[in-house]
């Protein structure tokens, strides 16, 4: 698969309402095609045109406030700039940071779901507790010994 190609099977997973997402893919299929130096930078497997657009996005959010406009070639040259960024190690970063994040919630749902159980064990031990005595209020009600006083408990 070339650059060019990558570019375009992307172009159609891209969900963005508020980018020009068709001439920014264009624009960088056309370099693709030109410049190998390019394409080679295209091609990293972290890199994707749906990082592409949210970098542009955000660079574009940056730059301009209200409703102000910015030049196509300004905002072509974010989208180069998000495919030139060295950004390996940040992104390996940032999925580690995730993943610890998962580890985390993993391990605050699992001891969640230890204290509710915990809970209703006790819940448990309370009511077995609670229906033992209302037994043996009944049975003294009834003139008869539990085996509990008569054992001296």
């Amino acid at each position: 698969m070339t650059a060019a190609e990558k570019l375009k099977t992307e172009k159609t997973d891209v969900q963005n309402q508020t980018m020009p997402v068709a001439p920014i893919a264009q624009h960088l299929i056309t370099m693709a095609d030109t410049d190998e130096a390019f394409a080679a930078l295209v091609m990293q497997e972290h890199k994707t045109l749906t990082k592409c657009i949210a970098h542009v996005e955000k660079e574009v959010k940056k730059r301009v406030t209200g409703s102000g406009w910015i030049p196509d070639q300004d905002v072509y040259q974010m989208a180069i700039d998000y495919y030139q960024l060295d950004d390996a190690a940040l992104e390996q970063k940032a999925m580690e940071e995730e993943r610890k994040r998962k580890e985390e919630a993993e391990q605050k749902a699992e001891e969640e779901k230890a204290r509710r159980e915990a809970e209703k064990q006790q819940k448990a031990i309370e009511r077995q507790e609670e229906e033992r005595k209302k037994k043996e209020e009944e049975l003294k009600k009834q003139g008869q010994l539990s085996l509990f006083e008569v054992m001296g408990g």
